[in-house]
């Protein structure tokens, strides 16, 4: 009997089904399914990974994780054969929580593909942006989805959580450059997009977002 927690048959049909059958890297998106030779069969070149290891000593193991979790489709993630080697192969590089957030992305770039042409600007932009941010867009579409934080739209730059901040009122969510990776840079680029308008009345770089991109957040997908 193995030790291992692995998905079963179902499960991995969910994690394929529910991004596209396309891997869930936003900086690959490959097709993981098509035709073969023989008009009766497919090719599938797709794996559920898990997230956090199937058995103690794997790629990012959590002991607090039950058995029946470890194999829960909320654990795992829709990859292209080389990618979910990838993923395995430099765990710091690739954490539970960014895995969580291509996850996140993968499915909402689903969602919105599902039925629709996505030739509109809008829609292609969000896209990219998914793309080029996903871990930034799940954080800010979990506090939409807070209740103690969904009626807050703007929200400050700051460097690092050593520098304080004064004199306002108004409540506003906080993004640390130490917490992601050329976030300046990110932020142009949605400003670009119009996904959020610059409101600084001051020297503190302070946002906030359009509805555009509020909807395109509170699309129902579940945030793990």
């Amino acid at each position: 009997m193995s030790d291992r927690d692995d998905f079963t048959e179902k499960t991995k049909q969910l994690l394929a089904k529910r991004v596209g059958l396309k891997c869930s890297n936003p900086m690959c998106r490959a097709a993981t399914s098509g035709p073969s030779d023989d008009p009766a069969k497919v090719v599938n070149l797709g794996v559920a990974a898990h997230i956090t290891a199937a058995s103690e000593g794997g790629p990012r193991f959590d002991p607090n994780l039950s058995a029946d979790k470890r194999r829960d489709p909320s654990n795992g993630i829709w990859l292209c054969q080389n990618c979910a080697k990838l993923i395995d192969s430099d765990t710091s590089r690739f954490s539970a929580h960014l895995l969580n957030s291509w996850k996140y992305a993968a499915e909402i770039a689903a969602k919105i593909e599902l039925g629709r042409n996505t030739d509109t600007s809008s829609v292609y932009n969000f896209q990219d942006a998914l793309s080029l941010m996903p871990e930034l867009l799940m954080d800010m579409a979990r506090a939409l989805k807070d209740e103690k934080t969904k009626l807050i739209r703007e929200f400050f730059v700051l460097p690092n959580r050593r520098v304080r901040l004064s004199g306002s009122s108004k409540p506003r969510r906080i993004y640390f450059e130490d917490d992601y990776e050329n976030l300046r840079n990110k932020l142009d680029i949605l400003e670009d997009y119009g996904f959020i308008i610059d409101v600084r009345v001051g020297n503190a770089p302070i946002y906030r977002m359009t509805p555009e991109l509020i909807r395109f957040l509170l699309t129902d997908i579940e945030i793990t």
